[in-house]
Parts: C-alpha cells; sequence; structure tokens
C-alpha cells in the first residue's frame, strides 16, 4: 500500500465501527485511521531530486499555498455543530481536484511513479466524503494526512529554474576534483 492510500478492507472496517448501534465505534473507527496513518514520515518517497517541468511545479506551488487554508477549512467544518453530512465537503472536493491537476500536468511531462500517492488523494476523498457517514473521521485523518505526509511531499519538489543545469553541475563537480588534487 502507497503511503497516504488507505486499504478498502480498512475503509469497510471503520464504516462498521463507525456506524455500530449505539454510536459506540467512533472511536474504535478514530484509532482505525489514526494507525493507517502514524508512521508517514517514515514512508515519505525521496523526491528531492526530482527536477519537474514548469508547469507541474507550478501546480505543486500552488497546491502548496492552498495547503493551509485547506487544512484550516477541514478543522472549522469538523467543530461545526453539527457537521453538515448531507453534502459532500467542498474543500475535500476542492483539495482533490487540485491533487487531481498536478496528477494530469506529472503524467503528461514524467514518469507518474513518484507522484502516485498525490494521484491517490483523489479518489479516496470523493469516495469518503459522497458517504458522509463518518465524515468527521475521515476529516480528521484527512488533515493529518495533509500536514504529515502531502505538505512535506511538496516542499521537497523545486522549482526548475533555481537548480543548476547539468553543465553547471559538471562544471562544479570538475573544479571540486581540481581543488582536491592540489
Amino acid at each position: 500500500m502507497n503511503a497516504g492510500q488507505l486499504s478498502p478492507s480498512l475503509l469497510e472496517r471503520v464504516d462498521r465501527l463507525a456506524l455500530a448501534p449505539g454510536g459506540g465505534g467512533r472511536k474504535e473507527a478514530e484509532d482505525s485511521l489514526e494507525g493507517e496513518s502514524s508512521g508517514a514520515e517514515e514512508r515519505l518517497p525521496d523526491l528531492s531530486s526530482l527536477v519537474v517541468p514548469p508547469e507541474v511545479y507550478r501546480e505543486v506551488d500552488r497546491l502548496r499555498k492552498e495547503l493551509p487554508r485547506l487544512v484550516k477549512d477541514f478543522h472549522d467544518a469538523r467543530m461545526r455543530d453539527p457537521p453538515n453530512l448531507d453534502v459532500p465537503c467542498k474543500t475535500g472536493t476542492h483539495l482533490s481536484l487540485l491533487v487531481e491537476d498536478l496528477s494530469y500536468a506529472a503524467e503528461d511531462n514524467l514518469d507518474k511513479a513518484p507522484l502516485q500517492g498525490l494521484a491517490d488523494l483523489d479518489p479516496r476523498l470523493t469516495k469518503e466524503y459522497m458517504r458522509g457517514l463518518h465524515w468527521s473521521v475521515v476529516a480528521e485523518n484527512v488533515e493529518a494526512f495533509a500536514t504529515d505526509w502531502l505538505e512535506p511531499i511538496l516542499a521537497q519538489i523545486k522549482d526548475p529554474a533555481s537548480k543548476p543545469s547539468m553543465d553547471e553541475t559538471a562544471r562544479r563537480d570538475a573544479y571540486e576534483s581540481m581543488e582536491g588534487e592540489a
């Protein structure tokens, strides 16, 4: 299972727990999701050397700037009393569309594998927010997912204009090796 991707069996278990008679399953459902998202830092792919085309970087940068506001929206919506369970979360839809834009941009320009985890977020958000049955449980997990996994991933992706070209890198390496011989 990719980082940030919830297994279908886990989602089914969360459904059963969250919908248990008497509402006693909510805490167990939260614990299941919390266990799934713990250790996200150890599962982060290393994208620090990934060179992305300018159009992909623009999408990454846009999402990176939007993320704090989106996380706050999730938090505020979750704290509403009661949360509106009749409609899908607009913030969740907006976040999923940003991620979808990024994955489509990446698909056209580079191997999609390093960004696959971002694409996995889109169907999960759509499916879970459309259900609305355990909306607050999933919102809690998405908030943690955004701050513990998505934010550090986006931080690794650098502006292609700020990376030295291969010629500059080769020149610098040759210069450093000559200094080492002297």
